[in-house]
């Protein structure tokens, strides 16, 4: 599997979710981090995720290797995310606001939920 697996066999732009949820919409970067990532991907607004550290942003939703990241509040985190769900390289930064253990599997239910509506 490539680095660019995010991106659909037909050359289709990437997408991403982004939880729009109230705790993750109040935060002052919601909206730069929504015009970073719809710079370079198609952005799918999620209902709430329950991880409430937001900005929440999860990369390739509809796969089964999807990569969570939560507290996206930073400019440079934010850039790197646009560059990740866009199929660069995940940074250092992006690493440590990875969602892991229990919240990654909470989350992942409810967006496979989410994703069947």
């Amino acid at each position: 599997m490539t680095e660019r697996a995010s991106e659909g066999a037909n050359g289709a732009r990437p997408e991403v979710g982004l939880c729009v949820g109230k705790d993750c919409r109040k935060h002052g970067d919601f909206g730069p981090l929504r015009a970073e990532l719809r710079a370079s991907c198609d952005v799918l607004d999620l209902p709430c995720l329950d991880l409430c550290k937001g900005p929440v942003v999860v990369v390739d939703p509809r796969s089964d290797k999807a990569c969570p990241y939560a507290r996206l509040r930073k400019p440079k985190l934010q850039r790197d995310a646009a560059e990740r769900a866009a199929g660069g390289a995940e940074s250092d930064r992006l690493k440590k606001a990875r969602v892991r253990g229990r919240k990654r599997e909470k989350m992942l239910k409810r967006l496979r939920r989410a994703l069947k509506r």
